[in-house]
């Protein structure tokens, strides 16, 4: 037992400090489905990248509530606060920070538009038509990927003051941080922040650490002599 805990502590030990070396310049390498993605969608193609969701918000939901709700869904779930960036030549991901990522949230950073705003539609118009109409719309503007947050939200609400009006929530992420099994957890983080419920406990291994163990693993003999062995036999 107590062979296997040193060996344990020494394994944990040699991985933090694979982590550190990894974000010495304050980057981490990009994962192989994020290396695919960058591949495939290049130069114009990168920002249309894009996977959104509508989400009805409880009525009277404010802007400030939403930015709280994403201010600590970024304190949660580091792939949101994650910009992707050419180190050397090389594709790398940065964590911007939670302070850097929530200035961006409250709209107090400068190097881009605020990543939360409303759009107000015509009272006569359905408001899941109209959320649906807003979505597509980001989704041809697209999200640039160098210097910023990789997500921003859109509250459609109906052109009128009330203060219990019901609105929806658009939420535009780009792929390279985001998928279907995402927008599930996601989902019910936001509704139970939103309803304030406790959260399910937060995972213990992160974006950035999941990033660098595969990075590690491509760099293993034995999985780069069957990444050299596959193409041919493809």
């Amino acid at each position: 037992v107590q062979a296997g805990r040193r060996s344990r502590h020494q394994t944990e030990r040699r991985r933090d400090q694979r982590f550190r070396a990894a974000s010495a310049d304050g980057t981490y390498p990009l994962s192989p489905p994020q290396r695919w993605y960058l591949r495939v969608f290049q130069n114009e193609l990168l920002k249309s990248g894009i996977v959104y969701f509508t989400l009805p918000l409880p009525q009277g939901t404010d802007v400030s509530t939403v930015q709280e709700v994403l201010t600590t869904l970024t304190d949660r779930h580091d792939a949101l606060r994650m910009s992707v960036e050419i180190v050397h030549g090389l594709w790398r991901q940065r964590d911007l920070g939670r302070e850097t990522v929530a200035d961006f949230i409250h709209g107090k950073a400068h190097t881009r538009p605020a990543i939360v705003r409303v759009v107000n539609v015509d009272r006569d118009e359905d408001l899941a038509e109209a959320a649906d109409r807003v979505s597509q719309a980001e989704q041809r503007q697209g999200i640039i990927v160098n210097g910023g947050p990789l997500f921003r939200a859109v509250i459609v609400r109906q052109n009128f003051d009330l203060t219990d009006q019901a609105c929806y929530l658009v939420l535009i992420v780009h792929h390279l941080i985001f998928d279907g099994f995402s927008r599930v957890i996601l989902t019910e983080d936001i509704l139970a922040l939103l309803n304030k419920l406790p959260l399910d406990p937060a995972s213990p291994y992160s974006y950035r650490h999941y990033s660098i163990s595969r990075a590690d693993e491509e760099r293993n003999s034995a999985n780069q002599a069957a990444a050299r062995w596959w193409p041919d036999y493809l």
